[in-house]
């Protein structure tokens, strides 16, 4: 199993879930005029991690997650599901932050190495729009046992869970041309994410991208992206469904390869090494570099149509 897509959209815990009462968009609850023209993703002020948008009827909202390679799991913060599956949490600012006019921020996704990752694709954050079931709530996590101690293959010290182990399900977001979001990244350390979107093209529960064997994932999550420079200063940023594109240099790719908006699975913010190649298993070419981060993200809107 290649561990590009280590445990995503899997190790979610959900306590509660928190719905939105509308569907339409409006201001954080702390304040702040309604936004015309956006609905709301989350805004980050909740407690468990749970999406405030709502899926359709007779699903249950995503929730936050973070991933690396299993190897390095204790190395980000939050930590990655597969070590705490029930431990993610918003970061607070150390003072409040403006978003929309009028809005006022306290808290935030935000994703951090607390000691260099070496040699690994990188590390990540997000969330599936919809789930299938609802975890958490009396209910083990698929796969809990996250790392696997059985026989490695090579190159692959360690087997782990992917998205294809939770029970995610696919939302239409043709409604809408894209999402807004306010984002920072502070320190020394890398400033440029990878805002990824995987379809049922590219996430391995579509069944498409491992067709051939639904064991081996190699081909799968070369997701929809674009790549976003952040600054240390907390900014809005857009992105127009229209702008994104797959890498064209792994992975399985649809003809044409058009992102599939009636069928999406879930976001991806992630921060990739530095010269490590998008298809790598566990480590980079050579060793590969090391790399430090803190950004965070906030305030997430869809851009209606």
């Amino acid at each position: 199993m290649i561990l590009r897509q280590i445990f995503r959209a899997r190790g979610f815990f959900v306590t509660s879930l928190l719905a939105c009462a509308t569907a339409c968009s409006g201001g954080k609850a702390s304040g702040g005029s309604a936004n015309i023209g956006y609905t709301k993703i989350d805004d980050m002020e909740g407690e468990n991690g749970v999406i405030e948008w709502t899926p359709p009827d007779g699903m249950f909202s995503g929730a936050w997650f973070a991933t690396t390679d299993c190897t390095e799991g204790d190395r980000i913060s939050p930590l990655a599901s597969s070590i705490d599956p029930q431990g993610w949490f918003y970061a607070t600012y150390s003072a409040p932050q403006t978003t929309f006019p009028g809005v006022t921020s306290l808290h935030a996704a935000r994703l951090r190495t607390t000691s260099p990752l070496v040699g690994v694709w990188g590390a990540g954050m997000g969330f599936d729009f919809a789930l299938l079931s609802q975890i958490g709530v009396g209910n083990p996590t698929p796969d809990s046992g996250a790392v696997d101690a059985g026989s490695p293959v090579v190159g692959q010290p360690c087997r782990q869970g992917s998205s294809r182990d939770f029970p995610g399900g696919t939302v239409d977001l043709s409604a809408y041309s894209g999402i807004t979001f306010w984002a920072m990244a502070e320190g020394t350390g890398s400033k440029t994410i990878r805002v990824e979107f995987n379809d049922t093209n590219t996430d391995s529960r579509g069944g498409i991208c491992n067709a051939a064997d639904p064991s081996n994932e190699s081909n799968c999550y070369n997701g929809f992206a674009i790549a976003v420079v952040l600054t240390d200063t907390l900014t809005q940023h857009t992105i127009y469904f229209s702008s994104l594109q797959q890498d064209p240099s792994w992975g399985y790719r649809p003809n044409p390869s058009v992102f599939d908006l009636q069928h999406v699975y879930q976001v991806l913010f992630e921060m990739l090494l530095p010269s490590c190649a998008a298809v790598a298993n566990t480590k980079c070419a050579g060793g590969g570099p090391s790399v430090t981060f803190d950004f965070w993200i906030d305030d997430l809107y869809f851009v209606n149509k």
